[in-house]
């Protein structure tokens, strides 16, 4: 047997050779010298080469249903893995990387989660990190952007939008710009009137919204000052900044029936009760409740289809206005002129139907004498007939000279 004496421990080996037992006993140290160049066991290829040192500076920052994770880069790593686990101390793998940063994404809010990071090389992995701990929540709101103030009789009045997922509101005030507010009331509304104050006195308000998570930031400043009594309002007219508005703007109802018209008028209307029911086809119409629900000639008292309201275009377009017609939508029309209408309303046996486009229904051409095919009465041909009226001049068309526009009129007068 050989003993090296220097030596602390020593590594018996035992071989069999044809049935005998040779004890060998090598020191430590020859093993070591036999085993150099053949690098270090650290479970990788080996080559001379040293697994990485752990990460430094893990730091993990929980946000809304996530964890985003960052540290150090360690020298010679070739990647990293992330662990991770609901109880300190027990990590378990969740991802290798190959960057210094990751985004855990399967987590849950309200849950607090560790993690600790190794690197990794060909040689080996490192050490874990040092632990760290996040818990992901629901964010507070955003602050509510557009918040106004407005003074209303020794008071201001607060409007801002909501902001996304809050449930409530912080008003704040002070008498400082920029600084220095105090909360005045905690309101689930978009709005809220401060009262109370002095008047001469400004007041600066900002507003937070607040839920579960807690309160976010605070909005634009808005500030007013309150007076006594209503606002003194200054209006400053820029002639050199206008804008082109309507000429038809300034009208009257029924022009040619005004024994006094406005000199200026650029537009007449022929609205009322009794236009309501007009029927084109014989200009009979109906007084609905203004008068006993007659119906009777009183628009016109010819039986020229159309004549009541050519008439009144005829009239406006010589006294160099633009009409304004009623169209019966309603319904129903006067079928005839033979006075006061019976209950109920509307009574079919004294009233037409109204149809808005006859090639619905018929396969007769526009006509200027209608009563004859049957007893609908058709708004298309209502507006071609008044067209053909006026030959040549265009009054619906794009740039006629005094135009007619349509006023749709779907209420019901006959009951």
């Amino acid at each position: 047997m050989v003993r090296d004496r220097t030596d602390r421990e020593a590594i018996s080996m035992m071989f069999s050779a044809r049935g005998f037992r040779i004890p060998f006993l090598y020191s430590l140290a020859a093993i070591l010298s036999l085993c150099a160049g053949c690098g270090g066991y650290s479970g990788g290829n080996g080559g001379g080469g040293t697994a990485p040192t752990a990460p430094t500076n893990l730091v993990a920052t929980a946000a809304n249903a996530q964890v985003n994770l960052t540290w150090n880069a360690s020298a010679g790593a070739t990647s990293y893995y992330v662990k991770r686990s609901t109880i300190s101390g027990t990590e378990a793998q969740i991802a290798t990387v190959s960057t210094t940063s990751y985004s855990d994404n399967n987590v849950s809010n309200g849950t607090k989660y560790y993690y600790v990071v190794s690197a990794y090389n060909s040689y080996g992995q490192s050490a874990n990190s040092a632990e760290v701990n996040a818990t992901p929540a629901v964010p507070p709101p955003a602050a509510p952007a557009g918040l106004t103030a407005n003074v209303v009789d020794s008071q201001v009045a607060l409007t801002w939008p909501t902001s996304s997922g809050a449930t409530n509101y912080n008003v704040k005030r002070s008498t400082t710009s920029g600084n220095g507010y105090a909360q005045i009331v905690n309101t689930t509304g978009t709005n809220f009137t401060d009262s109370g104050l002095t008047n001469g006195t400004t007041y600066y308000y900002v507003v937070s919204a607040v839920n579960s998570a807690g309160e976010g930031p605070n909005s634009n400043q808005a500030s007013a000052t309150p007076v006594s009594g209503p606002a003194d309002v200054t209006i400053t007219v820029d002639p050199t900044k206008t804008h082109p508005i309507s000429p038809y703007i300034y009208g009257t109802n029924f022009y040619s029936g005004n024994s006094s018209p406005q000199p200026h008028f650029t537009l007449d209307r022929d609205g009322g009760n009794r236009w309501t029911a007009y029927n084109w086809e014989t200009n009979a119409s109906n007084a609905g409740s203004d008068f006993n629900y007659q119906s009777d000639n009183y628009l016109s008292s010819s039986n020229v289809p159309t004549e009541a309201v050519r008439s009144f275009i005829f009239q406006d377009q010589s006294a160099g206005l633009a009409s304004l017609v009623t169209f019966q939508l309603q319904g129903y029309v006067s079928a005839d002129e033979n006075g006061p209408v019976l209950p109920p309303f509307p009574n079919l046996t004294r009233f037409k139907p109204v149809v808005d486009k006859k090639s619905i229904v018929s396969s007769v051409p526009f006509t200027f004498d209608p009563t004859k095919f049957d007893a609908n009465v058709y708004m298309d041909e209502f507006a071609w007939a008044l067209d053909q009226k006026f030959t040549g001049m265009g009054i619906f068309g794009a740039s006629p000279t005094h135009p007619t526009f349509l006023e749709q009129v779907p209420r019901t007068r006959l009951l």
